[in-house]
């Protein structure tokens, strides 16, 4: 079954209200547990044995070290009379390193997207500039994923799953550069496989093929390749843009002069491509340079 469970506003809010009743009374005995232990067993006594006496204190009344060493922590760094009700034992937990946590928790923060002023142990995460668990914006879910795939073979794992969506890997080819990325890494393989095994030279050449795969094509030409996408990339991007500029007589000159140059660039490498020759003239060297004619 795919149905999805779903609560009325009314029965959310009784739902809610019911839980947050059993936490502040749970909170209430995490803090008295807190207090005892900490009334005979002080912290910063300097007596010796305590971890031994937590340790048979926890174990008669059935519950564990860890937890009656974390009560007694809370409950010395927060005096009763600095406790808020209302607010967890676990939110003041996550408040203790704080050096002004008794005047913070007077003030709770706003949630991102329901805009309500309370405190939760996410709230508090968000507070100090770190992931909440459940993230709500588009950014906390991002870090959060960064977070959960720490480990490059997991994150590889899942960039392959989304990519078989079309609207996400249509996004990526999109970006010029996640293009500009997949480019420098395809040359990088291509370097490493070239340089373990570089070709014989008495070895002929293979024969031209009309399409070369990326894996065989020499790294120059990937480059080029890369070069020309950027260009057209970053052209389409800006030029739309230009209409209702307004535009010095210098500002003017500059753009034209820097056209031609790259104009001058584009017929040079397609002569090479053609032809195989590199040799320029000396007008063409020039312009290519920048130099005045």
């Amino acid at each position: 079954m795919n149905d999805r469970l779903q609560f009325s506003d009314d029965e959310w809010a009784e739902f809610v209200a019911e839980g947050q009743e059993l936490v502040e009374k749970e909170s209430l005995i995490q803090f008295k547990l807190g207090d005892i232990t900490l009334d005979r067993i002080p912290v910063g006594s300097g007596a010796r044995g305590v971890e031994a006496l937590l340790h048979r204190y926890a174990d008669d009344i059935g519950s564990t070290f860890e937890s009656l060493a974390t009560y007694r922590y809370v409950a010395n760094a927060w005096p009763k009379e600095q406790r808020v009700q209302g607010v967890s034992f676990t939110v003041h937990r996550l408040l203790t390193p704080l050096g002004d946590r008794f005047e913070v928790i007077k003030h709770p923060p706003e949630h991102p997207t329901t805009h309500r002023r309370y405190w939760s142990p996410d709230q508090v995460r968000r507070f100090r500039d770190q992931t909440p668990v459940v993230p709500a914006t588009r950014d906390e879910k991002v870090n959060r994923a960064r977070e959960l795939l720490n480990a490059e073979e997991d994150a590889a794992t899942i960039v392959n799953e989304m990519l078989r969506r079309p609207e996400v890997a249509g996004r990526v080819v999109a970006d010029a550069g996640s293009r500009n990325i997949f480019d420098r890494t395809r040359t990088e393989q291509y370097r490493q496989r070239r340089d373990i095994a570089p070709p014989s030279r008495d070895q002929a050449p293979p024969p031209h093929p009309t399409s070369a795969p990326y894996q065989t094509t020499p790294m120059e030409i990937l480059e080029l390749i890369s070069v020309f996408t950027n260009f057209s990339v970053q052209m389409h991007r800006l030029v739309p843009r230009l209409p209702g500029l307004t535009y010095g007589p210098d500002e003017e000159a500059s753009i034209k002069d820097r056209a031609v140059q790259a104009r001058a660039c584009i017929d040079w490498c397609l002569t090479v491509v053609e032809t195989g020759k590199t040799d320029m003239d000396e007008q063409l060297a020039r312009l290519i340079s920048g130099e005045p004619s």
